[in-house]
């Protein structure tokens, strides 16, 4: 193998180990390893393959993006908010506007990414909390009562109850308000919606209701929290 041949294939072969430690990291949710693996790595001086740069490093970007959302997965991440942040990023991909932005997006794409791991993850979960979780966060409007949660599961209320307390550490009311506090949080953030619709969305048709647990997590009410991230 003469010296060029070599050369090249160590190359190929640092780039793999780089893009291997980061999608570890990423499937750990290990935010600043992951950075760091990003920031010292090769992974965006692929060998251009299209005379268009910006393309091609579109190109890359989906596949970056695919990487990321396997090794979330591979983290414990229900597919509901893989598919939520991939497309998110999908959209902003084609969006861009020039290659260096591209490297600003692949660094938001690791800490979103690493974040989902950490906040979603239900590795370590029995099969049955799993359910339990991803149906509460899949709709948050729905029936999520463990009366609701055991009929579907076909158990018992109380096993369930036992459950999910001792695996999660909270009981299955706490986790339901704080999911559908977080998903109100969402949508006072990305729509106009009037709150008693929010609250209607978020399963909690009683305004009053809304904004009591609203502000017991936040510490502002919905009114107050939407002046807010409008001034």
């Amino acid at each position: 193998m003469d010296f060029d041949k070599e050369f090249t294939l160590k190359l190929l072969e640092n780039r793999y180990m780089e893009e291997n430690e980061l999608l570890r990291n990423v499937s750990c949710g290990s935010l600043k390893e992951a950075e760091t693996a990003l920031s010292s790595s090769t992974l965006s001086d692929i060998k251009p393959r299209l005379s268009d740069s910006l393309r091609n490093f579109q190109n890359y970007c989906i596949i970056f993006n695919t990487l990321l959302r396997k090794a979330a997965e591979q983290g414990g991440v229900h597919p509901l908010h893989l598919d939520r942040l991939s497309s998110e990023f999908a959209g902003k991909i084609e969006l861009l506007k020039t290659p260096s932005a591209g490297k600003g997006l692949m660094q938001e794409m690791v800490r979103k990414y690493c974040l989902l791991v950490k906040n979603h993850s239900l590795k370590g979960y029995s099969p049955l909390v799993r359910e339990v979780i991803a149906r509460t966060e899949s709709d948050p409007s729905a029936d999520l009562s463990l009366k609701a949660h055991a009929q579907r599961l076909n158990v018992n209320p109380s096993y369930l109850s036992a459950l999910f307390k001792r695996e999660t550490g909270q009981t299955l009311t706490q986790f339901v308000n704080q999911s559908r506090i977080r998903y109100g949080l969402f949508l006072l953030n990305s729509s106009h919606m009037q709150i008693q619709t929010v609250a209607q969305h978020c399963g909690i048709p009683d305004l009053n209701y809304f904004t009591r647990l609203f502000k017991k997590q936040v510490g502002m009410t919905p009114s107050e929290y939407r002046n807010r991230i409008r001034s």
